[in-house]
Order: structure tokens, then C-alpha cells, then sequence
């Protein structure tokens, strides 16, 4: 008796499984992005995530969304240089101050050079060290200071300042349990 061969035969499904994959139009996003849109803004216009939006410009563009995004963004940038630049050209006052301000680096301000003096405090070891400040320079010019004092003087003050926090905490309590 002859045994009958056993075909395997796989069927394939006539519909894919899963949901179809999100059609993405690259054009809209170069325009959100020129616009100065936020990556989850676009996302969210575009109608969907911003890991499926990074993961389908790689598999789309061959780039990684951030690349794409920062490439579009400079010509957002530059799109509006070349507006500003014609308004002013145009005769627009307020742009061509603000093109002055931006461009050459003609400030309204005045550049003030703030400098330090050296200090010489007295180390715990009893080695001198200078140190740079501008705090308090007028009080301690020539003479040197025991940062020991110093620390213990500030952590006195705050434990002054804890201690009055507690007594606050305690008034509001008793104040809060009293019968009204």
C-alpha cells in the first residue's frame, strides 16, 4: 500500500495583518518644520507619534528626523533674514534698526566691564589663599578673614532660621486643632 503524499500547502492571508502604515506627506512636515514648528507639533498635525514620525523619516529619507528637522529649520531662518533684509532695504526704519542691532552688533547699551579684586582669607590649614570676589570687598580690603568663622557665623544664621520656621509651624498648628 502506498502512502499518499502530503502536501503542505501555506495559504496566505488575502489581508495583511496589522494596521496600515501611516502615509506621511514629507512636503507638509518640511513646511511645519520652515514655519518653526516643535517636533511634537508636527506629530500631532501630522496625526501621529513622534517616534513613528522619527522611525518613518529614517525608513522615507534615509535620515534621522532630527537631521531632516534641523535642515528645514535653517531655512525657516533664513527665509525670514531675507524678509527682514527686504523690509529694511525697503525703507522700513524699525527693521533696519533692528537688522543694525542683530547684524552689525550696534547696541543701544553700553558694554560695562565689571572686575574683581583679589581678597586673602586665612585657610583652616593656616595657609593664605586668595580668592576672587566682588562682594563685601570694601569691608575686608587688606585684612584676612578665618573662613571657620565665617562658616560657623552662616550656619548659625541658619539654624536661627530653622528654628524660627519650626516655631511658625507650631503656632499654626495649635491655632489649626483649637475648637472654633
Amino acid at each position: 500500500m502506498k502512502k499518499a503524499k502530503s502536501k503542505k500547502t501555506t495559504k496566505k492571508s488575502p489581508r495583511p495583518v496589522g494596521r496600515p502604515p501611516k502615509v506621511i506627506d514629507w512636503k507638509i512636515v518640511e513646511n511645519l518644520c520652515i514655519q518653526h514648528h516643535t517636533q511634537a507639533e508636527i506629530a500631532a498635525i501630522m496625526g501621529t507619534d513622534i517616534n513613528t514620525l522619527k522611525a518613518r523619516c529614517l525608513d522615507d529619507n534615509g535620515i534621522y528626523f532630527s537631521q531632516f528637522y534641523k535642515t528645514y529649520l535653517k531655512v525657516g531662518k533664513s527665509s525670514i533674514r531675507k524678509k527682514l533684509w527686504e523690509e529694511a532695504m525697503n525703507g522700513n526704519t524699525q527693521v533696519l534698526m533692528h537688522q543694525a542691532k542683530h547684524v552689525l552688533a550696534q547696541w543701544d547699551k553700553q558694554q560695562i566691564e565689571v572686575t574683581t579684586k583679589p581678597y586673602i582669607i586665612e585657610a583652616p590649614d593656616g595657609k593664605e589663599a586668595i580668592r576672587l570676589g566682588v562682594e563685601h570687598y570694601d569691608q575686608i580690603e587688606g585684612e584676612t578673614i578665618d573662613v571657620e568663622a565665617i562658616e560657623q557665623s552662616e550656619q548659625n544664621r541658619y539654624d536661627e532660621d530653622q528654628s524660627d520656621e519650626g516655631l511658625e509651624d507650631e503656632s499654626t498648628t495649635h491655632e489649626s486643632n483649637e475648637p472654633g
